[in-house]
């Protein structure tokens, strides 16, 4: 099975202030530019070619470029992309099972539905999102 390690990350720390839109894409990010505690498994999965992209968390990390994530945008362009699931097919998704109200986004919604048709695995540092990513058997657990 391929990995997706597309993500969400809430908590920040202490002195970050809290993102919305593109920063929710923060996980994501850390992955990309290998920081700790994701580069191992990062770096295991992109020799082993295990790591699929997605064409929303493209468009989130270009919205939210302020001029610095080039290389990151090209790195990310060469990753193999998932399959995106049409709007009528999430929206059935979502009411199939149970998925509104929950804390998670329309986009993680769009992920966890791409990951479940491609037959991927999610990789997110998001608590709810990794809660429903298990619920749903699609959840990546990284090694620490």
């Amino acid at each position: 099975m391929r990995k997706i390690f597309l993500g969400a990350v809430k908590s920040l720390g202490a002195n970050a202030r809290r993102p919305s839109g593109p920063g929710r894409y923060l996980g994501m990010i850390r992955f990309l530019a290998g920081q700790h505690p994701y580069r191992p498994d990062l770096d295991r999965l992109l020799a082993l070619n295990q790591v699929t992209a997605h064409e929303l968390v493209y468009g989130e990390l270009l919205m939210g470029d302020t001029g610095g994530r080039r290389e990151l945008l090209d790195a990310y362009e060469r990753i193999r992309p998932a399959s995106t699931v049409p709007h009528w097919q999430v929206v059935e998704f979502v009411q199939a099972h149970d998925l509104q109200g929950r804390g998670v986004g329309w986009i993680d919604i769009h992920l966890l539905a791409a990951a479940l048709v491609g037959q991927l695995q999610l990789w997110t540092a998001d608590p709810r999102f990794a809660a429903m990513a298990t619920e749903l058997g699609v959840a990546y657990q990284a090694s620490r």
